[in-house]
């Protein structure tokens, strides 16, 4: 059974094109954000079920229990990072960690529940 979210703080953010459940860290611009791609990316949360809105706007979970896609497989209790495209994978050691499963992927494509805590795996 999948943990249900329980979004903490919710705030509202620039971005184009952002695509729902994804990891996103601080652009550029003044209250923008963009797709976190890479473990050493700063993930500062995670995109809601929506994703970009039409005029540009994203919501962004930047604490608590949100959905998150995965790239590959993860084990429940791993702490997870930014991979391609904002999806999440299994943290290495030394990589910027943006929370840990709470529930278990099996493959690419696949919702896990992810407690958001910003640390270093």
């Amino acid at each position: 059974m999948q943990p249900t979210e329980n979004k903490g703080l919710v705030k509202t953010f620039n971005g184009i094109g952002l695509a729902k459940h994804r990891l996103v860290k601080f652009a550029t611009g003044d209250h923008t954000v963009e797709v976190a791609t890479a473990a050493t990316h700063f993930a500062i949360g995670a995109t809601d079920e929506i994703g970009s809105h039409d005029n540009g706007r994203v919501d962004v979970v930047l604490d608590g229990i949100v959905y998150v896609e995965a790239s590959a497989a993860i084990a429940r209790g791993a702490k997870i990072t930014a991979a391609a495209g904002g999806k999440a994978v299994t943290a290495a050691a030394d990589n910027k960690a943006a929370g840990w499963a709470m529930s278990p992927a099996d493959a690419d494509g696949d919702l896990i529940a992810v407690y958001l805590e910003r640390t270093t795996a």
